[in-house]
């Protein structure tokens, strides 16, 4: 008898995706043991997707929580524009994605 293969759907909330940005952000600065390479590598990681931002994505609307170690290194409005601008880089719409209830 043949067997049948599940399929799933997985949905990520505002909240997810929140969370699995700040990740990756984390994840570049924690590779590195001095600020200035970590900083470095920062600025390298967003500009990744700098070319997929949208000119209102730095306007100082919103922002997104900043773990410690994030917040020696990049504004909080700065770092939504960013996320953005990474969310495009996946090809979803960040005015679709509502981040008020992220936090």
């Amino acid at each position: 008898m043949p067997r049948r293969t599940k399929r799933y759907t997985v949905k990520l909330t505002s909240e997810g995706l929140v969370n699995w940005f700040l990740a990756e952000a984390l994840a570049v600065i924690a590779a590195h043991d001095h600020y200035t390479s970590a900083a470095e590598a920062l600025q390298r990681y967003f500009g990744l997707f700098q070319h997929l931002g949208g000119p209102s994505d730095f306007q100082l609307q919103r922002t997104l929580p900043r773990p410690v170690p994030l917040g020696l290194f990049v504004d909080r409005y700065a770092l939504y524009g960013h996320f953005r601008a990474w969310l495009r880089s996946h090809e979803l719409d960040p005015d679709a994605v509502a981040t008020l209830d992220a936090w």
